[in-house]
């Protein structure tokens, strides 16, 4: 059963596994717990294209670019905090192991050594802790859960940004001034579950919207924005990584909040903009129907608490809300809500979600709503163990 059990043993496997890695000549020192030795996919905040080591090659100066998702060694990045409250990012590319430990020898590195300028090329060298590969990463003032990576040599008055706000494959990646542009930032995805990472995007993320997504606010369909948000926390909390016909990358810049198919067809690349179960909480449940756990009307859950709260889902999984057939039964999903938090004290789930956007409310009180003549009592409730 997903509660504060399963939490403490993925802490526990985590500060295992980070045990057992480290960068050559010295082992990391140890900082903030949320993204501190830990693997991650570095995706970068108006793309949605992914920090990559072109060819896949271990090489002083190999060029570092953007490209989409692949999941292979020259897009995994691992962060090393310093003393200082910097990190080394090391790459995976060219690793090796001796005597059952893991050893990285390439890290992200500013071209140059110690050249601070504008333009300066990013790309992989030999992990050596010099300046050229310290990086400050520090938090979006957006407050949205995205980061810069602040350069060394700039004295981290720059960052590692995406050259000419690219939405191409192999855009190239260079160290430019800071200016809290999208293509600025970036967006840590961890490579094995994290399910703090997820509710912390949740929450952060209730009332604001990142770039490297479509914005459904007004699409024409009215809740288009709560699956394309459900799916952000999961694929930030490393539940599942882009796959298949579950992706989303941006083309252009022409619609950042499309109203129509058309234009999401336009600026993003989806598997069908129709269709997309990042578009649509019925394609959602579609595309998800092996993780559906079960269904309770609202009035089960009014009636039965006990019992709802005994179906064993926890934060890092959805609820989503959906209508009746024409026989009374289970019909179609038409809301998505991310479990961003659990109640023990009253035993319920909290929940986060767009496209009305909400923080931390409490599913017990959601079935209890009563406005516009619908009573959320009535509808059925799909619970998702993700």
């Amino acid at each position: 059963m997903k509660k504060k059990i399963l939490n403490v043993l993925l802490v526990l496997i985590l500060l295992t596994l980070s045990s057992c890695i480290y960068i050559k000549p010295s082992q990391a020192y140890s900082t903030d717990a949320t993204i501190s030795n830990k693997w991650f996919y570095i995706k970068n905040a108006y793309s949605g294209r992914y920090l990559d080591v072109y060819m896949g090659a271990a090489g002083n100066g190999v060029n570092v670019q953007q490209c989409q998702f692949n999941g292979n060694d020259n897009q995994q990045w691992f962060l090393f905090p310093q003393s200082d409250g910097t990190y080394v990012i090391g790459s995976k590319v060219g690793y090796t192991t001796s005597g059952g430990q893991m050893y990285i020898n390439y890290a992200l590195d500013v071209n140059g050594g110690d050249n601070g300028s504008n333009g300066v090329n990013i790309q992989i060298w030999s992990a050596n802790s010099s300046n050229a590969q310290k990086f400050a990463i520090t938090k979006s003032s957006k407050n949205n859960s995205t980061y810069a990576i602040r350069t060394g040599p700039s004295n981290y008055s720059r960052v590692v940004t995406v050259q000419n706000a690219s939405c191409s494959d192999e855009g190239n990646v260079f160290q430019y001034d800071y200016n809290g542009s999208a293509n600025d930032e970036w967006i840590l995805e961890p490579v094995n579950k994290d399910l703090l990472l997820g509710s912390l995007y949740a929450i952060n993320n209730y009332n604001k919207y990142v770039l490297a997504y479509p914005r459904l606010t007004q699409f024409e369909e009215s809740t288009a924005d709560c699956a394309n948000y459900a799916s952000q926390c999961l694929i930030v909390s490393g539940q599942y990584h882009y796959q298949n016909n579950w992706k989303v990358y941006r083309k252009n810049g022409s619609y950042s909040i499309p109203t129509t198919t058309e234009q999401l067809n336009n600026s993003w690349e989806l598997c069908q903009p129709a269709t997309s179960p990042w578009v649509s909480a019925k394609e959602f449940a579609n595309f998800w129907k092996s993780k559906r756990v079960t269904y309770k009307k609202g009035s089960e859950i009014i009636n039965n608490p006990e019992e709802v709260w005994n179906i064993g889902i926890g934060i890092g999984d959805v609820i989503q809300i959906a209508g009746s057939n024409i026989i009374g039964g289970l019909g179609s999903s038409w809301h998505t809500m991310y479990v961003s938090d659990i109640d023990y004290d009253n035993s319920t789930y909290i929940l986060s979600y767009h496209s009305n956007e909400t923080k931390n409310k409490k599913l017990s009180d959601i079935v209890r709503i009563k406005k516009d003549e619908a009573d959320y009592s009535k509808y059925y409730y799909v619970f998702f163990d993700m």
